[in-house]
């Protein structure tokens, strides 16, 4: 919740599997460090992380607490937006106004890639091959990846467009497609339409245990649950 100003009334909701609310202001944010407009999430260790307008939060995920905010308004981000890693304690952040990813480490943020060849939305880690990829927004179809190392290439093509949260399961790539409301997946050779979703889909998340995908909407105000079993 919180749109995208800076109104100070963001907030992260606790809901548990069946898609029942346990906690509708689960997490919010601190006199200090204010909470606007909350964007992608990750978990890593125990702490949510969430980009925020100018910045990004980190919670405790089973207190709800608040731990610490890192500030990037000295870059004068565009739009920061999803988060993720490769689980050795650097996070990295897209930014969709700008064709850039920060990286956070030490609790440090810095520009690590900028003049990418698109504005990036999603990012996932892709663990089997060690490599970040990227999901376009605007009206881009290429995914590109990269290495902690920097390098930088084309990944995948997806039909679709405007993509926003990705996500690996089982060797396959998931992406939210807003231009054609659908979920889509690449097996690594093709793309097809695997949901074809009620509006326009956000940030998506992944339940593997349950195999699971649960589906925000940009502004249908509901979050949906597909199960990947069927």
């Amino acid at each position: 919740g919180g749109g995208g100003d800076l109104d100070s009334n963001g907030f992260v909701t606790k809901v548990d599997a069946e898609g029942n609310i346990v906690d509708f202001k689960f997490m919010t944010g601190t006199e200090k460090s204010l909470f606007h407009a909350p964007r992608g999430m990750f978990i890593e260790n125990g702490m949510l992380w969430v980009a925020d307008v100018s910045g990004v939060h980190v919670f405790d995920t089973k207190t709800g607490a608040h731990q610490k905010f890192i500030d990037f308004s000295s870059f004068e981000p565009g739009f920061l937006n999803d988060i993720s890693s490769d689980g050795s304690g650097t996070i990295y952040v897209t930014d969709t106004g700008k064709p850039i990813v920060y990286k956070i480490e030490n609790n440090e943020p810095s520009i690590f890639l900028d003049s990418l060849a698109i504005y990036p939305n999603g990012i996932t880690f892709d663990v089997e091959n060690k490599l970040f990829v990227l999901a376009p927004w605007r009206r881009d179809t290429t995914f590109y990846s990269f290495n902690s190392a920097g390098e930088v290439k084309p990944h995948y093509s997806f039909q679709g467009g405007n993509f926003d949260r990705l996500e690996f399961i089982e060797g396959k790539l998931l992406v939210a497609s807003q231009v054609d409301e659908s979920i889509r997946v690449h097996d690594g050779t093709s793309n097809k339409i695997l949901i074809k979703t009620t509006g326009r889909p956000a940030d998506i998340g992944i339940d593997r245990a349950n195999k699971i995908i649960a589906v925000p909407y940009i502004t249908l105000n509901k979050l949906d649950f597909w199960s990947l079993d069927r």
